[in-house]
C-alpha cells in the first residue's frame, strides 16, 4: 500500500499547480483592433487580447504598440470592439445568475435574474444573431436578437424539487428556451422543426440560428465565429535520465547509510497533447507513456577487527513503463523560440528488476559470498511528482526536468526515495 502521506502531497502538489498557472504567468499580448466608442466614433489600435474563457468586465487599449500606459474602458464605455476576430458588443441585458452546476442548484424555480451593462460575445451577426455571456460562476448564457429588435436572454435554468413520496429531490429543468425560439422563428418551418429538444449549448444553437439566416436569404452571416477547438499534437521523445537512490529511515544501516553513485541511462517514449482553444492556446494538457530505467551499485565494507570485516555489496536496476501527466503552459511571445513550463504526476509500473546484496565475511581467511535479496519485497508499482520548463522551436523542444517519486520500497523499513533528471528533446508529428 502506498504510503498515504505521499497521496496527499501528489494531490495537493497538482491541485495548486492547475489553480495558480494561469495567474502566475499572465502576460500583456495586445493585438490590432478597434473600438467603437458611445458616440459612435472608432478608434483603431490595440487591444490586450486574452482569448477569453469568461466575457471580459474590462479591456485594456492602447493608441500604439510602443505606448507604455493604457487606457481601460468598461462594457458602458464602448459599443463594442473587435480584436483577433472577435466581436464584442456593449447591451444592458437581463443576466441569469442561479447556478447551474449540480452541485451548487437550489430550491427557487425562479432563479436569480439581474440587470447589467455587459460585453456579450457576437458568435453570429446577421438576420438572427446569437450572443454568448459568461459569467465569474461559470454560468453560460445565451441571447438572440432578430433584425434591429431587442436582445432577448434564452431562459434555461436548472433547479432541485422535494418529492414527498419518494423523499428524492430530483433536478428540474426549466427549457423556456424552446418557446421562445420556436416563436421568433415560426416564419421558417423549416427551422421549428429542429428546435425541439435542441440542447442549451453553443454548438446546436449556432447551427440553428446559421440554418434560419440561409433559410431567410440567399447570403450567409456577415459576422460568423469561428469555433475555438482542441487541439490534439502528437509525437516522440528521446533523452538523457540521471537518477539518484535514497534509503530512509533509521533501520537497515546497511543500506541507509549507502551512497549510490547517479545513473545515467537513456530513456524514450511518446506523448499525446491537448490544446486547450482559451487563453491564447498556451495551456495544454499532456500525457506521455515512456521507457525509463536505472542501474546503481555500491559497496562498503565493515571493520569489526584486525581479523574478521564483512563486505555488503549492494546492486539495484529498476526497469519502469511509465505514464505521465502535466498541464502544461507556454509563454505568449511573437518570436519563434517559445518557452514553456510544465508540471504534474507520474505513474510508474515496474517491468523489470534487480535487488541484491552480496555478503562476504571475511575472519582468519576467504568465505564464499552470500548473495539474497537486498529488500524483502519490491513493489510493482510507483508515484511521482513531475516539474520541468523548456523552449519549443517549430516541431522540435527541448526540455530539462525534476522528478520526485516514492521508488520501490513503501511499506515499512526502510523507504526508497528517487530523484531523477531528464534532458529531453521532442519531435512533434502531428
Amino acid at each position: 500500500m502506498l504510503n498515504k502521506k505521499f497521496y496527499l502531497l501528489v494531490i495537493a502538489f497538482s491541485g495548486y499547480l492547475f489553480l495558480n498557472i494561469n495567474y502566475v504567468f499572465s502576460q500583456a499580448n495586445y493585438r490590432e483592433g478597434y473600438i467603437v466608442k458611445s458616440d459612435k466614433d472608432t478608434v483603431f489600435g490595440y487591444i490586450d487580447y486574452r482569448n477569453w474563457d469568461k466575457n471580459p468586465t474590462q479591456i485594456h487599449f492602447k493608441k500604439h504598440a510602443s505606448d507604455f500606459e493604457y487606457l481601460i474602458y468598461y462594457p458602458a464605455d464602448l459599443l463594442s470592439f473587435n480584436v483577433a476576430n472577435e466581436i464584442y458588443i456593449s447591451r444592458f441585458v437581463e443576466v441569469e445568475l442561479t447556478p447551474d452546476k449540480p452541485e451548487k442548484l437550489t430550491y427557487d424555480p425562479y432563479g436569480l435574474i439581474i440587470e447589467d451593462t455587459v460585453f456579450l460575445q457576437v458568435l453570429i451577426y446577421g438576420k438572427a444573431s446569437l450572443y454568448l455571456f459568461k459569467t465569474d460562476l461559470d454560468r453560460i448564457n445565451y441571447y438572440i436578437q432578430k433584425d434591429t429588435s431587442e436582445i432577448i436572454l434564452l431562459i434555461y435554468r436548472r433547479y432541485l424539487k422535494v418529492d414527498k413520496i419518494s423523499g428524492k429531490h430530483p433536478i428540474v429543468t426549466n427549457n423556456n428556451y424552446l418557446g421562445q425560439l420556436t416563436y421568433i422563428f415560426n416564419d421558417c418551418p423549416l427551422i421549428t422543426k429542429k428546435i425541439k429538444d435542441i440542447p442549451y449549448k453553443t454548438e446546436p444553437l449556432y447551427e440553428l440560428i446559421q440554418a434560419y439566416n440561409l433559410c431567410q436569404s440567399s447570403t450567409e452571416n456577415s459576422y460568423s465565429k469561428h469555433r475555438s477547438k482542441i487541439k490534439f499534437e502528437a509525437g516522440l521523445f528521446i533523452g538523457l535520465t540521471i537518477t539518484k537512490l535514497k534509503f530512509m529511515g533509521d533501520e537497515r544501516p546497511k543500506l541507509t547509510l549507502a551512497n549510490f553513485p547517479l545513473s545515467y541511462n537513456p530513456t524514450f517514449g511518446g506523448f499525446l497533447e491537448f490544446v486547450l482553444p482559451r487563453n491564447r492556446e498556451v495551456n495544454s494538457i499532456r500525457a506521455e507513456f515512456l521507457y525509463k530505467r536505472y542501474n546503481t551499485h555500491t559497496s562498503h565494507e565493515y571493520n569489526y577487527n584486525y581479523h574478521k570485516y564483512i563486505i555488503h555489496d549492494l546492486h539495484f536496476q529498476m526497469e519502469y513503463f511509465k505514464c505521465n501527466f502535466l498541464l502544461k503552459h507556454k509563454f505568449p511571445n511573437n518570436n519563434k523560440i517559445k518557452p514553456f513550463f510544465n508540471a504534474g504526476i507520474s505513474f510508474g509500473s515496474l517491468n523489470g528488476y534487480r535487488n541484491e546484496i552480496t555478503i562476504q565475511d571475511l575472519f582468519y581467511g576467504h568465505e564464499e559470498p552470500v548473495t539474497k535479496p537486498a529488500v524483502d519485497e519490491v513493489y510493482k508499482s510507483n508515484l511521482g511528482l513531475l516539474i520541468g520548463g523548456g523552449i519549443l522551436y517549430n516541431k522540435f523542444g527541448f526540455e530539462v526536468r525534476y522528478e520526485y517519486s516514492n521508488g520501490f520500497v513503501t511499506k515499512g523499513y526502510p523507504r526508497t526515495n528517487v530523484h531523477s533528471i531528464y534532458f529531453n528533446i521532442n519531435f512533434r508529428l502531428i
